[in-house]
């Protein structure tokens, strides 16, 4: 059965810091040898609760147990959690995680036809102006998130020229929606697809940045500001990678949670407003956020 990308651990009890996923689909946890989740203890009923996980949402129902279910402290018969939540049946803690997903990839068998490279750019230009600001520490990535509703065409040409693309939806939603969604693709160094994506400055394509860290805790972290709840506990897609979102958003954040939403982040690299030629950078410095402007020189090359 497919994973949920949710898993639950087992804070305190018998089988303590076990870490079994959750599975699409209904999942029993309890001291019964026929639930899924199985902990021998005597203050948890035969089937204590129920994880009912399906399309990136997951429900914990309690089955008429004996001594209740406490999420964050707080009694409940059915509520929706997730990553970072404390459930309390009987004696036992558990606390739900993200488990570890491998980044589902879009086209695996396309083969690529696109030039990668492209000639240096004019000095002044947009693209010289943006390849000048990024890093060149061997350890920095360059990634793209591109609004597959707005620049499919992007993402595909991407791939195209041989850059790896994913998805960020999982699950069933992953192949009706991925198209439509955000799509991550794994740049690298700089190349023909920075161009492209300078040509289509002002149509609020999508953002780019920077990582250092591995694919997948990066799919992860992405995922995490992706699928968010709101304070009714409705669960909810942030378009954060909207560049009219995230230049509203980021200057409104606190310190924690600008650290949660940067992550493994390290620069935030977002057109303009008005779609003047010129990126604005995101950086964190402690825990204050940064600007940096650039800016083409002259007019970018057509």
């Amino acid at each position: 059965m497919a994973s949920s990308g949710l898993a639950l651990r087992i804070v305190t009890g018998p089988r303590q810091g076990t870490v079994v996923s959750i599975a699409e689909g209904s999942s029993i946890v309890g001291r019964s040898p026929d639930c899924a989740i199985v902990v021998a203890d005597p203050s948890l009923s035969r089937r204590h609760f129920e994880l009912r996980a399906q399309d990136d949402t997951c429900w914990l129902i309690d089955l008429e147990s004996r001594n209740g279910v406490l999420v964050n402290g707080a009694g409940v018969l059915r509520k929706r959690v997730r990553a970072g939540d404390e459930i309390c049946a009987g004696d036992v803690v558990f606390r739900i995680e993200i488990e570890r997903l491998t980044p589902r990839e879009m086209y695996p068998d396309t083969a690529p036809m696109l030039e990668a490279t492209a000639p240096a750019p004019p000095a002044g230009s947009l693209p010289a102006v943006l390849r000048a600001g990024l890093p060149h520490q061997p350890s920095s990535k360059l990634y793209a998130l591109v609004d597959g509703a707005k620049a499919f065409e992007l993402a595909f040409a991407a791939r195209l020229m041989g850059h790896a693309v994913y998805t960020l939806f999982s699950g069933q939603l992953a192949p009706v929606t991925a198209h439509v969604g955000p799509l991550l693709v794994a740049v690298g160094e700089p190349s023909a697809f920075l161009k492209r994506w300078t040509d289509g400055i002002g149509g609020n394509a999508g953002v780019l940045f920077e990582s250092t860290a591995d694919l997948e805790s990066l799919y992860a972290h992405l995922r995490g500001i992706f699928v968010v709840d709101d304070d009714e506990g409705n669960e909810y897609f942030f378009r954060f990678y909207d560049p009219r979102v995230i230049r509203v958003f980021l200057p409104t954040c606190t310190a924690g949670e600008l650290a949660e939403f940067f992550g493994p982040v390290t620069r935030w690299i977002v057109e303009g407003e008005g779609g003047a030629p010129g990126y604005a950078v995101y950086t964190l410095a402690g825990q204050q956020l940064n600007r940096t402007d650039i800016a083409a020189a002259v007019a970018p090359a057509g």
